[in-house]
């Protein structure tokens, strides 16, 4: 009769060779017999556990796993084999915990590390990520992902400067890594390194799926004359194409005839906004040379690479047409006599999560307490907020401002057909506060003063350290600085309220009582 060994030898040699049922059947027979050996029974364990994973017994493997490691403390490989199962599983947070336990046994353990870094960018844990890759280039100093992940890991927490340098690392040893292209281009955009920033940022169309995927027809290079059409197409949602449209005016200037694509809710805005170019609404079909009739176009360009040709320098921003958007001057009057109506002397939007933006939703959102103080600071006589909130967050948004002493205005109906309702509302404001999207650029995007509250890790779109934007002159950034809570960031915001609200000389911000005067008749017509 065989001994313990020699049949867990001869169920490794059938696992060696691909023969899992044979294999199986060995170790399921030792596993009911009592062994009395630890090391054997670790190896046992973990044996089974992989010839499971491999016939798709993925939950007990993973017990075999888990059990081998527990039986001969300090072995790795049982983990590593558990870690793995976890990841192909996309069970992402489990798989971290077991490999960190795998460094912790195996510290100069190079390829864990490096799982462990991709494993904590994958779960948004930033700080830890860096903190890992730092690890591997410690061991391997040559290690390319080490250095993308590093890189990633600082821009996503606002360090863009600090990570430019390892992305020039992977860069120079491989001038083709989309990844890092594209990352090392939105870090150059974010510290104003605007020229090579924008050519960083075209290895986005190679990088992610986009609207760009649907358009085949020859991209237009910055040639000039009256017979070029062009046709010009939304890219990254709402947000972005309210932002980047910035550039539309100046692309028309250079060509015959500018045919603007953009996302439907956007249209009626657009081609008031636009009177030169013919606008129409995405339909998500491939765009083809024949694909609308009675229009031919000679080239074609995606809004996100037009700033590489008309926002290469900050200059180009001052000398761009500000506002650029144009709300309905009849729809703003009428929303100008309903808030006239309302208490409160100031009619001021407000907003708690931004939508239909690129960036990460915890980007895009102001904190309970921060806006809870923010509220309830303010006298129903001296401010009626208008809320601006959209999407999954509007019942508890609603419920929110019930239990404030602020009065709060909602008008849901502005979203339910296109875009053009909203912005005649935001126009007949004095001020919008909140976080980034969609909506707060509409609103910067009319010249309708904006407070913009970003956290320390905001998008390239808002650069990395101003407060203001160079796309939008009347927007003002409360930007949370390194080591600053939302809280003192709040309360930024707050004393720049009283002091709007009080109007004095000393004023953060131009009182818009007067500003408004200013500016209403640019933004509406």
């Amino acid at each position: 009769m065989e001994s313990h060994h020699e049949l867990l030898a001869t169920a490794k040699n059938h696992f060696l060779a691909h023969e899992w049922e044979q294999a199986l059947s060995i170790l399921e027979s030792l596993q009911i017999q009592e062994i009395k050996d630890l090391e054997l029974q670790a190896g046992l364990y973990f044996l089974l556990g992989q010839t499971l994973q491999v016939v798709g017994r993925d939950a007990e493997a993973g017990q075999y796993l888990a059990l081998a490691a527990e039986i001969r403390t300090g072995w790795a490989e049982p983990l590593i084999a558990l870690g793995q199962l976890h990841f192909d599983r996309s069970e992402y947070r489990q798989s971290l915990a077991v490999f960190r336990k795998v460094v912790h046994i195996s510290p100069d353990d190079c390829s864990a590390w490096l799982t462990v870094a991709h494993l904590e960018q994958i779960t948004k844990n930033h700080i830890e990520a860096a903190q890992a890759a730092s690890k591997v280039l410690q061991l391997d100093l040559n290690s390319e992902q080490a250095h993308l992940i590093l890189a990633e890991s600082l821009r996503q927490t606002g360090h863009c400067d600090k990570a430019i340098p390892y992305y020039e690392t992977v860069i120079r040893d491989n001038p083709n890594h989309i990844q890092a292209l594209y990352g090392y281009g939105r870090s150059l955009l974010a510290t104003g390194d605007l020229e090579r920033g924008w050519l960083g940022f075209e290895a986005r169309q190679l990088c992610e799926a986009g609207t760009w995927d649907n358009h085949f027809l020859s991209d237009w290079n910055g040639e000039t004359g009256k017979l070029c059409t062009v046709l010009a197409y939304g890219e990254g949602g709402i947000a972005s194409e309210i932002q980047l449209a910035s550039c539309l005016p100046d692309l028309a200037r250079q060509v015959g005839h500018c045919f603007v694509e953009c996302t439907a809710p956007l249209r009626t805005l657009f081609e008031r906004s636009f009177p030169n170019m013919t606008v129409i609404s995405q339909s998500g079909d491939p765009i083809v040379p024949d694909k609308y009739p009675g229009m031919y176009f000679d080239a074609q360009i995606a809004f996100g690479s037009l700033p590489r040709f008309f926002r290469s320098d900050f200059e180009q921003f001052s000398q761009s047409q500000q506002p650029y958007l144009v709300a309905d001057s009849q729809k703003t009057a009428n929303w100008k006599r309903l808030f006239d109506d309302l208490p409160g002397e100031h009619k001021i939007g407000i907003l708690v999560e931004g939508s239909w933006s690129p960036e990460p939703k915890e980007q895009c959102r102001i904190p309970w307490d921060g806006l809870a103080r923010l509220l309830d600071s303010t006298s129903p006589d001296d401010v009626r907020w208008v809320s601006l909130q959209h999407g999954s967050r509007r019942k508890e948004w609603r419920q929110f401002c019930d239990n404030t002493t602020a009065k709060v205005s909602h008008f849901p109906e502005v979203f339910d057909s296109d875009l053009d309702k909203l912005a005649a509302m935001i126009a007949a404001l004095d001020l919008v506060i909140a976080p980034s999207g969609f909506q707060t650029h509409l609103a910067a995007a009319l010249g309708v003063p904006s407070w913009v509250v970003l956290p320390q890790e905001c998008d390239w779109r808002w650069h990395l350290s101003k407060n203001y934007s160079p796309w939008y002159p009347d927007a003002q950034l409360f930007r949370q600085k390194h080591g600053e809570t939302w809280g003192r960031l709040s309360q930024r915001v707050l004393v720049a309220l009283h002091s709007y609200l009080s109007y004095d000389e000393h004023a953060p911000i131009i009182p818009l009582t007067i500003m408004r005067q200013e500016r209403t008749l640019q933004r509406v017509g």
